[in-house]
């Protein structure tokens, strides 16, 4: 959920009827430096202008101090602070329609760590109401940065250029990482990224509009304490963040948070806080990375049959059975009840149960809309809207008109399963960014990446079994705890 400080300024002068913000922020790790320059006008037909006195309330944070405030006549001294906000009375000279209010201020505040060498720092933005608010902000080592709701920034050289209405506040990560062509990262990251990368932009067609992504890899311990206890990674606020023994997970759950980092730009008119369409994109994404790393006849189906593969180990022969993501069952009885909870379904909002099921339906749409032959990326230009949404019953409406919300939905069990079986059986492109351009605005090439298959002959799942149980890796450890629970869910009903 997208959330930020916002603070306005008030403004008492009848006769005001423009009032320009405009910010010039400095920023390292340990201060902010913020000038702030208000424009003020007024209605030269409106009998309080032109004025030779002008008030102004201003908010600023508590612990910044107050360097210096200036008008157009010069240093003001006649204002008063009370916590947050300060009165300021500008100095009497000429009547006036214009005026300037220059007011500097700084802070000595620590950034937060978010992983060994990568930092971040919200900085509020005051402002007016309906009214033009812009400025750029500076800090070293810009990785990436996060606006309002309603604004719009570009990103140069170790700084970003913003610009919207009203009141807000921008997010700056920033630090010296370990670059690779499309990421940087930050304690960890031996593997570059580039398939997790341009299987995101291949799926999407989209990219993010900054130079490189921010990746912060923690040991489990914080990872679990500072994110969830159940996920593997996280997109937030313009960074990625990973669990540091991820293995052969690395590159798919990166191609799912990198896709999330997509998102965040391409679906700025979702103001609602529902993801399922989000984490469905991203975990097709994620599913395509798995197809190419270890082929279809390894890679997880939705609501399907376990997949059931061997392999050979120092000379021994092991059966791999690894649980579908989702429970046919559930799936059946959600649809048999007239459940209608995937419509708000936020994966950190949910019980365990609910947010797996959310997982698997939400990617369900996904597949069920490609293997119809259509394309993600040609998805994003039929949902696009210029009005925001902002209640999750506008959002499931709108986005219904473009593809189906109900895969599979049958009365006929018969049906229903095989609908399933179909969404499935579909042989998924693994499409990949060949070319990815430097600049913004550049076409990107597109190319289908060839999957391995591993269909091993000779081996029959009836008369194999596991020949050493330390051949289940951590994720199949959590595919198996998911099996579980699908086995839990299928005999229960569920309460939302």
């Amino acid at each position: 959920m997208k959330k930020f400080l916002v603070v306005f300024a008030l403004l008492f002068l009848a006769g005001v009827v423009s009032a320009q913000v405009n910010y010039q922020i400095e920023s390292d790790e340990s201060s902010v430096y913020k000038n702030t320059t208000a424009l003020l006008s007024c209605d030269e037909g409106s009998t309080d202008c032109p004025v030779n006195s002008w008030t102004l309330q201003w908010t600023v944070p508590e612990n910044a101090e107050i360097l210096r405030i200036n008008d157009t006549q010069g240093e003001i001294e006649d204002y008063t602070r009370t916590g947050d906000s300060i009165r300021i009375e500008t100095n009497t000279g000429p009547r006036r329609t214009t005026e300037k209010i220059q007011i500097n201020t700084e802070v000595e505040l620590s950034a937060e760590e978010l992983a060994p060498g990568l930092y971040t720092r919200e900085i509020s933005l005051s402002g007016f109401p309906g009214e033009e608010t812009q400025g750029r902000a500076e800090v070293d080592n810009l990785q990436s940065t996060r606006i309002s709701e309603g604004f719009t920034r570009s990103h140069g050289s170790n700084s970003a250029v913003f610009e919207g209405e009203g009141a807000g506040s921008i997010k700056l990560n920033f630090g010296e990482g370990d670059d690779s062509r499309f990421y940087s990262f930050f304690g960890g990251g031996e593997d570059n990224g580039s398939l997790a990368y341009r299987v995101a932009v291949g799926t999407t067609g989209l990219r993010q509009s900054y130079d490189r992504i921010p990746v912060a890899v923690l040991p489990d311990e914080r990872y679990e304490d500072e994110v969830a206890p159940w996920s593997q990674g996280e997109y937030t606020g313009g960074v990625i963040t990973l669990r540091k023994a991820l293995g052969e997970d690395f590159q798919p759950v990166l191609a799912e948070e990198t896709v999330h980092a997509f998102n965040d730009e391409a679906l700025d008119f979702d103001r609602t806080s529902s993801s399922w369409l989000d984490e469905g994109i991203a975990g097709y994404a994620q599913s395509m990375v798995r197809k190419k790393l270890v082929g279809p006849e390894k890679t997880r189906s939705v609501f399907g049959d376990d997949t059931v593969y061997f392999t050979e180990r120092n000379g021994s022969r092991y059966r791999i059975e690894k649980p579908s993501s989702g429970n046919r069952n559930v799936l059946w009885n959600y649809y048999q009840e007239n459940r209608s909870f995937m419509q708000k379904w936020n994966p950190s909002e949910v019980e365990a149960d609910v947010r797996s099921f959310g997982y698997a339906y939400s990617e369900l749409i996904v597949r069920n809309y490609v293997s119809n032959n259509n394309s993600v990326n040609d998805l994003y230009r039929e949902i696009e809207t210029e009005e925001p949404l902002t209640s999750n019953n506008e959002k499931w409406t709108h986005y219904g008109n473009h593809l189906d919300l109900t895969p599979c939905r049958f009365d006929d069990r018969e049906r229903f399963d095989q609908c399933l079986d179909r969404v499935n059986n579909y042989d998924y492109s693994v499409l990949s960014a060949s070319k990815v351009p430097e600049q913004q605005g550049e076409e990107i090439s597109i190319e289908e990446l060839e999957t391995p298959n591993y269909t091993e002959k000779g081996l029959n799942a009836l008369d194999s079994g596991f020949r050493n149980q330390d051949l289940f890796e951590e994720s199949w450890a959590n595919s198996l705890r998911e099996f579980v629970q699908g086995i839990v869910d299928g005999l229960k009903q569920f309460s939302f």
